[in-house]
């Protein structure tokens, strides 16, 4: 005896999965036709086949569109395919809004690298914590061109161990911070440098 789907189970086969009558059939050992009265039984529409003209209407596509579905799911609404969609814009002259699905930011993202991140990955990461800076901490001018510059005092994916700095204070400041890192081994060959 063929054990009878529930009608999640066929939605999600032929709609989702986009399976066709004859594979949901040897799926389950029955015939096209028993999948069809399911598929009836259920209240799940026919999708129509190859060749069948589709009178999509436009103005529910493009409120659908403007309200953040994506071709897929408007596809998926009318049981057609995102082609049939796309064409349907196209021909009416609609230039569709192109949605995607938010990526991931900070520890969720795939590309997180935590404290390994490059120099830019965390410049932008203290920029969306911290916002643009205006005003350089070290002299106080006013530049659009400001960056934030990491102290070296503790953590460096700490967003607050940052300071705004312009371009002229921040290689100042790597200067220093060579001649600081680099005192400890000149004091041991012998040499001794001057800043």
């Amino acid at each position: 005896m063929t054990r009878r789907p529930t009608p999640e189970e066929l939605r999600h086969l032929y709609i989702f999965e986009g399976l066709r009558l004859r594979q949901i059939a040897e799926h389950f050992g029955v015939s096209k036709q028993a999948v069809s009265l399911w598929l009836k039984g259920a209240g799940i529409k026919a999708r129509p086949g190859p060749g069948t003209r589709i009178d999509l209407p436009l103005e529910d596509l493009i409120r659908l569109n403007r309200s953040g579905f994506t071709d897929v799911a408007i596809a998926a609404r009318y049981h057609v395919g995102t082609q049939t969609v796309a064409k349907r814009f196209h021909d009416a002259g609609y230039s569709p809004i192109r949605h995607t699905a938010p990526q991931p930011k900070g520890a969720a993202s795939r590309q997180w690298r935590g404290a390994d991140a490059t120099y830019g990955a965390m410049q932008k990461r203290v920029q969306r914590a911290r916002g643009t800076p205006s005003e350089c901490e070290d002299c106080g001018v006013v530049s659009p061109r400001l960056t934030y510059d990491w102290v070296c005092a503790g953590d460096r994916t700490n967003v607050n161990e940052y300071i705004r700095l312009c371009r002229r204070c921040r290689i100042q400041g790597q200067r220093q911070k060579a001649v600081t890192l680099l005192s400890p081994r000149a004091s041991t060959n012998g040499n001794q440098r001057t800043a």
